[in-house]
C-alpha cells in the first residue's frame, strides 16, 4: 500500500481481511488459498477519514498436478513395479487450476532434468528412450507461473515376462 497526503501527512492507515474487523496497517499475510477481498483506509494528521476501499486478491500456493500415462497396459510387474515391453512409450502433462502451467521437466536414472516440450525439444513421448531391458527412474518436476513446484517419480521395469 502506498499512502500519501499532500497536505497534512498520513496519521494512520487500517486495513482488513474478508470483513474481519480492521487493524493497524503492517505487513501481513492473507489467510489460505481462494479469493479474499481486503479493505482499507487512512487518516491524516487532521482527522480526515478517507473512504474505504477495496481490492481483491486470489491466492493460489498449489502446485500444479503431475500426470503419467504410459502408450499401453502393463504386461506384468517385477519386483512390485509395472512391467511394459520395450516399444512402450511416455506420456507426462501437469495441470494447474488457477495460473497455468510454466514448465514441465523430466529426468531418467538421473540425468540432468530436460524441458518435457517445447518448441526447441521432443518430448519424451517423441524418443525411444525405454528401448534396454531394465529398470527405469522417471523424475518430473513441473511449476506453475507463480513458481508452486510439485514432483513426481515412477519406477518401471522394460523387459519380457
Amino acid at each position: 500500500m502506498r499512502y500519501r497526503d499532500a497536505h497534512s501527512g498520513i496519521k494512520s492507515t487500517s486495513y482488513g481481511i474478508d470483513g474481519a474487523s480492521k487493524s493497524p496497517y503492517a505487513q501481513f499475510t492473507v489467510p489460505g488459498e481462494g479469493n479474499h477481498s481486503i479493505s482499507f483506509n487512512s487518516i491524516d494528521n487532521v482527522n480526515n477519514n478517507e473512504e474505504e476501499k477495496n481490492s481483491k486478491v486470489f491466492v493460489d500456493n498449489t502446485p500444479p498436478e503431475i500426470f503419467i500415462n504410459f502408450s499401453i497396459e502393463p504386461i506384468g510387474t517385477k519386483n512390485g513395479a509395472n512391467l511394459y515391453p520395450n516399444y512402450v512409450r511416455m506420456y507426462i502433462g501437469a495441470t494447474d487450476d488457477h495460473v497455468g502451467t510454466e514448465t514441465v521437466l523430466y529426468s531418467i536414472d538421473g540425468a540432468p532434468l530436460s524441458e518435457y516440450s517445447s518448441p526447441r525439444t521432443l518430448d519424451i513421448s517423441e524418443l525411444s528412450r525405454f528401448k534396454k531391458v531394465k529398470k527405469y527412474k522417471v523424475r518430473i518436476v513441473s511449476k506453475d507461473k507463480l513458481g508452486n513446484e510439485s514432483e513426481k517419480t515412477v519406477e518401471f521395469f522394460v523387459g519380457n515376462k
